[in-house]
């Protein structure tokens, strides 16, 4: 799945199904015509795309964000469209599902000009039920007058798809920080079971923090899931490279957790011991200072843990990679951003 703009940044994408030959081109295009609902300069249909199974029938689900799209009289408040899959692909007609900050059930925030609802997307099984849950990043929130403090909306799974019932609003404030404006919390989001336990976590870029003095350094938020979803049972975990261990000398403008990735890089932190499969998290940090070079990027490494102190993501065996790490092609140079994208 692919997406692409069009006519004014309207945006749609593209499906390309897989088959015994690899990807072919029988798939379908989306967009919000086809859909059945009009077209906007600037909607940014499928800024965001995740799949998940969302209502546990075996085939996949997409996502798709609009964070441009209006709703009421609230220009660029953002909008989720879900196609649901089946056995030949995305379904035809309309999608299955709309959800917006107003949608019916949505206990939170209502639609604000701006808010670019659905800018980013990520799913995952956070209570362990089977069923893919959505995470929805809204980093353009405001929270009172709290401008572009920013947001993140968790919609769960259920057999008829994705459901308000027991939908969750986290912010800085709500996971015992502070909010901040222009902090973006939800710019970037990645899933991963971290510590093992068969239920999904979430990690959580805040790109224009400010830490410890240092102007728009940025943070990572991690929330842990349970068997009722996303926790504060587990405490949440806060990472940025002020940590002095990482060697990492912080500047103004950093933007630590501008991008996320969660995958099993295949370091085993708990050598030796039988222990069941986690994540791990590779953090860009695209504006760090790399020798005398500005802006040329990092990528932080954390290994995930089941049975360490942390339960989940932790210092040992971190990695910090550059384009003057060994064996990394290229060298570091002013603005290359390296990071700026991780996957």
């Amino acid at each position: 799945v692919f997406g692409f703009t069009v006519n004014a940044n309207k945006g749609a994408i593209r499906v390309l199904l897989g088959s015994t030959v690899g990807l072919v081109s029988s798939g379908r295009v989306l967009d919000e015509f086809g859909l059945g609902f009009s077209e906007h300069s600037g909607d940014s249909f499928g800024t965001a795309i995740t799949a998940g199974d969302f209502n546990g029938d075996g085939f996949s689900d997409i996502a798709i964000g609009a964070p441009g799209y209006p709703v009421g009289s609230a220009t660029g408040a953002g909008v989720v469209f879900v196609v649901m899959g089946d056995a030949i692909g995305p379904s035809s007609g309309s999608p299955s599902q709309i959800w917006d900050q107003d949608s019916s059930g949505i206990t939170c925030c209502l639609a604000e000009n701006g808010d670019g609802f659905g800018t980013v997307l990520a799913a995952g099984d956070f209570n362990g039920d089977g069923k893919a849950d959505l995470a929805i990043g809204v980093p353009l929130e405001d929270i009172g007058s709290i401008v572009n403090a920013g947001a993140v909306e968790v919609l769960n799974g259920s057999s008829s798809g994705l459901t308000a019932t027991g939908n969750q609003n986290w912010t800085l404030a709500n996971i015992g920080d502070v909010n901040e404006a222009g902090a973006q919390f939800g710019r970037a989001l990645a899933v991963g079971d971290f510590n093992g336990d068969g239920k999904a976590d979430l990690a959580i870029g805040v790109p224009l923090r400010d830490v410890l003095g240092v102007i728009d350094a940025g943070q990572v938020k991690v929330i842990y899931g349970s068997p009722t979803g996303l926790s504060l049972a587990h405490f949440v975990q806060t990472w940025s490279h002020r940590m002095t261990f990482f060697g990492l000398t912080p500047h103004n403008g950093d933007r630590f957790g501008s991008s996320l990735t969660a995958w099993n890089f295949g370091h085993n932190v708990e050598s030796g011991v039988t222990r069941p499969p986690t994540a791990d998290l590779a953090i860009g940090i695209p504006f760090q200072t790399v020798g005398t070079a500005s802006h040329a990027g990092a990528v932080l490494v954390l290994y995930g843990c089941f049975s360490c102190s942390s339960n989940g993501l932790g210092q040992s065996n971190f990695q910090v990679w550059t384009q003057g790490s060994q064996g990394v092609l290229g060298d570091p140079e002013a603005d290359d951003h390296f990071g700026a994208a991780v996957y």
